[in-house]
């Protein structure tokens, strides 16, 4: 049976920023492209993937003070 994949969007506030996030989640090992000045598509392999970005982009976000929002895509 094959594994579905599964993808989240990440939408950020200041536009600023979104080349950051990207190069963070590239170096986490994330499979994450920009979609637009304020959109991040990450794709991955599980379920969990929601959680885990959310959790990442969490933290990063806090850090920067960054307002985001994570979305199934």
């Amino acid at each position: 049976m094959r594994e579905r994949s599964v993808s989240e969007i990440v939408r950020l506030i200041d536009p600023a920023v979104t080349k950051e996030l990207v190069a963070a989640l590239r170096a986490a090992g994330a499979d994450a492209e920009r979609k637009d000045a304020r959109t991040i598509v990450v794709n991955g392999g599980d379920e969990d993937l929601g959680t885990e970005l959310a959790f990442f982009v969490r933290a990063w976000a806090q850090s920067r003070h960054v307002e985001f929002v994570v979305e199934s895509a």
